[in-house]
Parts: C-alpha cells; sequence; structure tokens
C-alpha cells in the first residue's frame, strides 16, 4: 500500500468516526437512547488521537484541512498555557467533549453519572440512565443532590417516568427528586 493511499484510508476512517458519534449525539437528542458512556469516551478518544495525526500530517506542506484539524490539537495546547487563565478557559472548552462522565452509582435499574460542567461549575449534579442490554442506556433527567457525594449505602429508586426516590445512608428519611 503506498503512503498517500494509508493517509487517505486514515482519513476516511477519521470522518466515519466522527459522522458515527454526530449519528450517535443525534439519536440521544431526539430519543434518549445512547451508547454505553465508556464506549463512547474511547470512540472519541480515538478521533481525538486521529485528527492530532491528521492535523501534523497536514501541516508540512500547508493545506488547508490542517485548519479543521487544528481543533484536535486545542486541548494539548491548552495543557501548556494550563499555567494561565486564558490556558484553562481554552482547555476546558476544548475538553468538554472527551472528559468521561463517572459512574458514581450503579444497580440494574438505575445509574448516576457526574456531570461535567467546567471547572468552575457548581457541585454535585447527576445525570441519570437507565441502562438497557448491555452497550445501551436511556437518559432519563438530571438531578442535584446537595447533601453530599457519597452514596455508599444509599438506595436510589424510580419513580415514574419523571421522579426518583433518595434513601441516604445517614437519615432515616426518604428525598423525592424530580428529574428535569
Amino acid at each position: 500500500m503506498a503512503p498517500s493511499t494509508f493517509w487517505k484510508r486514515f482519513q476516511k476512517i477519521h470522518f466515519y468516526l466522527l459522522a458515527f458519534l454526530l449519528l450517535q449525539l443525534l439519536i440521544d437528542l431526539l430519543s434518549g437512547y445512547r451508547l454505553h458512556q465508556t464506549i463512547i469516551f474511547y470512540l472519541t478518544l480515538t478521533l481525538y488521537a486521529s485528527g492530532v495525526v491528521l492535523f501534523f500530517r497536514n501541516l508540512f506542506p500547508f493545506r488547508w484541512k490542517a485548519l479543521y484539524f487544528l481543533w484536535y490539537t486545542l486541548p494539548i495546547l491548552g495543557i501548556f498555557l494550563l499555567a494561565s487563565f486564558a490556558g484553562a478557559i481554552i482547555y476546558s472548552i476544548t475538553i468538554y467533549p472527551v472528559y468521561p462522565k463517572k459512574i458514581k452509582y450503579e444497580q440494574p435499574e438505575v445509574r448516576l453519572y457526574e456531570k461535567y460542567q467546567g471547572f468552575m461549575s457548581r457541585c454535585c449534579r447527576y445525570e441519570v440512565v437507565k441502562p438497557k442490554a448491555f452497550i445501551f442506556e436511556k437518559y432519563l433527567g438530571t438531578i442535584q443532590i446537595r447533601d453530599g457525594r457519597k452514596f455508599n449505602n444509599a438506595r436510589f429508586l424510580l419513580s415514574g417516568k419523571d421522579s426518583l426516590v433518595y434513601y441516604p445512608a445517614t437519615k432515616d428519611t426518604v428525598i423525592f427528586l424530580e428529574l428535569k
């Protein structure tokens, strides 16, 4: 295989992956169903890594495609400029699509992800999803819990389509949370 053929195929794979992730995002926005967040995270990392490689490939000799692939190198530039406030803003904006969602609570009927909102966001916002099959999940809404982020012995139960029952481990109360 000639080198130019390899790079053309590599670029096609990059754009197919971009199209797949955009299609997945569109399906998520329209229906609420999406792939498991770990799969999305690794596909997005692959997209960013291929974008960085293609940026340097198209930089010398300069091609206009390099301006598109520059987007994938901005998080790296933000890391180097992180000592400044401008670097922190660049990093926060460009790392948002790549930042992995951490599972804070998981049971067969409900899963809570910590919601990333930037480096200056408020605390304790979570995405609530219902696992479907092995690699899919249904987005149910977002909740805000003010009494901490530790769910060691806590329990969550779905109550209808728009609410969640929260049983804190330290209190003898039941809290009803509305999904937004």
